[in-house]
C-alpha cells in the first residue's frame, strides 16, 4: 500500500510502464496534466499536492472509487497540520508511518520553546547546518543546540543522512509528532509557558515587518467548540500552505492560536 501521494503516483506510473514500454514520465505528466518538472517535484516529495489537485489528478487517473479515495486521503494527510485529524486520517487509510506518537516523558526532552524550531530549521529550511549556526539563529547556546540534536536523533524524530565537518544534512523521519495527554502535566505546561514568553519578547523587540497580531473577543455557545476547532485546523493548514509555496524559506515562526474563556461561570462548561 502507498504510503503518500507520491509513492502512489509512482506506483501508477510503474504500472503504466509495465505495459506499455514505452510509456514515458513525460507521458506521464501530460496526463496529469501538469509540466515534467512539476511533476519532477512531486515524486521527489518536493511539492506537496493540494487536496483540489489531488482531486484533479484523480479524476485525469480514472481511478477506481476505491483507489481515488485512498489518493484524496493521502493528499490530505500531508496537508492538515491537525494532530487529532492527522491521526484520524492515517487510520482511515490504513497507515502508520505519517505521523508518530511520543510519550509525555519523552517530550519532556523537547519541551523546550526551541525544540520543535530546530527540527523545522533542520529539516526545512538549510541543507545543512552547523550547532554553531542552529544556535546563532536561535539565540540559545551551542551546547543547548547539541543537546537538543542530540535528543532529536535518540527520539528518532530526524536522521543524519550527511555531513560536511561540523555542518549536518538531515532528514525528518515523521511529518507530524503527536504528544497527547488527558491530564496537565508539566512538560506540556513548560513548553506553553515558555510560548508565551516568546510571544511577550516579539511584542518588545520586533514590529509589523516580522510579527502580525490580531485579537477579537466573541460571545460563544459553549456547544460550538468543535466548530471553533475545525476553523482552528482550518488557519493553521492555510498557514502551513502558504509556508510551503516560499522559495527561500531561510527563517523560522512560531505560531501560537489561543481561544480561551473570559467569563466565571458556576460548574463547568466544556468544548
Amino acid at each position: 500500500m502507498a504510503q503518500d501521494t507520491a509513492s502512489f503516483l509512482k506506483e501508477i506510473f510503474s504500472q503504466r510502464a509495465g505495459t506499455n514500454p514505452r510509456y514515458s514520465l513525460r507521458a506521464f505528466a501530460r496526463s496529469l496534466g501538469v509540466s515534467p518538472s512539476g511533476l519532477s517535484q512531486i515524486l521527489n516529495r518536493k511539492k506537496r499536492l493540494s487536496i483540489d489537485r489531488a482531486h484533479d489528478f484523480a479524476s485525469r487517473l480514472n481511478l477506481e472509487p476505491k483507489q481515488s479515495e485512498q489518493f484524496i486521503t493521502l493528499a490530505e494527510i500531508e496537508s492538515t497540520t491537525s494532530p487529532s485529524r492527522k491521526v484520524e486520517l492515517i487510520r482511515k487509510a490504513g497507515l502508520q508511518n505519517g505521523a508518530t506518537n511520543i510519550s509525555v516523558d519523552n517530550f519532556n526532552l523537547i519541551s523546550s520553546w526551541y525544540g520543535f524550531a530546530i527540527l523545522v530549521l533542520l529539516t526545512e529550511c538549510k541543507g545543512e547546518v552547523s550547532s554553531n549556526e542552529v544556535a546563532a539563529q536561535l539565540g540559545i547556546t551551542k551546547a543547548e543546540a547539541e543537546v537538543t540534536i542530540d535528543r532529536l536523533i535518540r527520539l528518532e524524530l530526524i536522521k543524519i543522512i550527511g555531513s560536511k565537518g561540523p555542518r549536518l544534512k538531515v532528514e525528518r523521519l515523521h511529518d507530524t509528532v503527536l504528544v497527547k495527554s488527558d491530564f496537565v502535566n508539566d512538560a506540556l505546561k513548560k513548553y506553553y509557558k515558555e510560548l508565551q514568553i516568546k510571544t511577550d519578547e516579539s511584542l518588545n523587540e520586533q514590529g509589523p515587518d516580522t510579527r502580525i497580531s490580531g485579537a477579537q473577543v466573541f460571545a460563544f455557545d459553549p456547544t460550538q467548540g468543535a466548530e471553533v476547532k475545525r476553523l482552528m485546523d482550518k488557519y493553521l493548514n492555510e498557514l502551513e500552505h502558504l509556508a510551503a509555496k516560499g522559495k527561500e524559506r531561510t527563517e523560522v515562526y512560531q505560531a501560537v492560536a489561543h481561544v480561551y474563556r473570559l467569563t466565571k461561570v458556576k460548574g463547568k462548561t466544556k468544548w
